[in-house]
């Protein structure tokens, strides 16, 4: 995995957004009819394409916090990162996708209100563990 370097992670970060970001200006009901039929497949992938490059931006964050200590530091986040986002990513796709229950006359209480901040907290959590315990044993050795 030598080939993700800071530049791949940047760019991956940039495109990810901007994905978002046309996606959310531009109507996806604009992008699915075609001979004025609407296509519902069309807007549940760009939907969904819409929803997860937002959060990979999301999970792209720690990044730049590992941009101003030395490179080991960002080495140490990546090997977590490479497995993490993508467990991650797919979590939050089957997260979103559960049901949210309910009845008649019983209001349903959606999982994810609960599951997703509680895993991208676990997330930003490590990520931040990971880099500060890095960078702070970075340190003493160079006081050493």
């Amino acid at each position: 995995m030598n080939f993700l370097g800071k530049k791949i992670f940047f760019s991956t970060f940039i495109l990810s957004l901007g994905i978002y970001t046309f996606l959310q200006w531009y109507r996806i009901s604009r992008l699915c009819t075609i001979n004025d039929s609407y296509h519902l497949k069309c807007s549940d992938i760009f939907f969904y394409t819409k929803i997860l490059s937002a959060y990979l931006t999301i999970l792209l964050i720690p990044f730049f916090l590992t941009m101003f200590f030395s490179p080991s530091v960002f080495g140490a986040w990546k090997k977590f990162a490479v497995w993490a986002i993508p467990i991650v990513l797919i979590l939050t796709f089957f997260i979103g996708r559960m049901s949210d229950g309910g009845g008649v006359g019983v209001a349903g209480f959606h999982p994810a209100l609960i599951l997703l901040p509680v895993l991208y907290g676990f997330y930003f959590l490590v990520s931040f563990a990971i880099i500060i315990g890095t960078a702070i044993r970075e340190h003493r050795k160079r006081a050493r």
